[in-house]
């Protein structure tokens, strides 16, 4: 699925932490006040090849992310967990909310990609439905261009 590249005419990008609301560190010591923060929306945008088109959800409504979905040729979608030190996870399961959303993108277009935005592992009760998974493990100010880099084969993530 990954590299995206030209042969990918639209690209949907989906979720708050997309652009609203982009989740760059984790609180407590991992906080910091940025200098300014390239969101992925952002990163995609400009890293996208000529032709393709980006277009963007916020996540709020599954129908409305699900149909910008159906209509590109890959879907995109982030999520999170915003996790701090000085506290315990009660679970590793991202919010029902999101895990809806990611259903609901992955059922209406079978290219999904989830990008996801934690500090620990999550379950993806999901996985068999979406192409491919990223874990950004809260990447920085940076946050959009470091994810369309990758996204675009213009870096590699290592292997596991």
């Amino acid at each position: 699925m990954l590299p995206l590249g030209s042969a990918d005419s639209s690209v949907a990008v989906i979720g708050a932490d997309a652009s609203t609301s982009p989740l760059t560190a984790g609180g407590g010591s991992a906080s910091v006040n940025s200098s300014g923060t390239v969101t992925p929306l952002q990163g995609i945008t400009a890293a996208a090849p000529g032709g393709v088109t980006v277009n963007y959800n916020a996540g709020t409504s599954n129908s409305s992310a699900a149909s910008l979905a159906a209509s590109s040729s890959v879907a995109v979608v982030f999520v999170g967990n915003d996790e701090s030190e000085g506290s315990d996870l009660s679970s590793i399961d991202l919010s029902s909310s999101e895990n809806s959303l990611i259903s609901a993108v992955a059922a209406a277009n079978p290219n999904t990609v989830v990008v996801l935005n934690t500090g620990s592992a999550v379950t993806m009760p999901w996985l068999s439905s979406v192409k491919g998974v990223l874990e950004a493990w809260y990447p920085g100010q940076e946050d959009g261009s470091a994810i369309a880099a990758l996204l675009f084969g213009n870096a590699t993530p290592p292997a596991t």
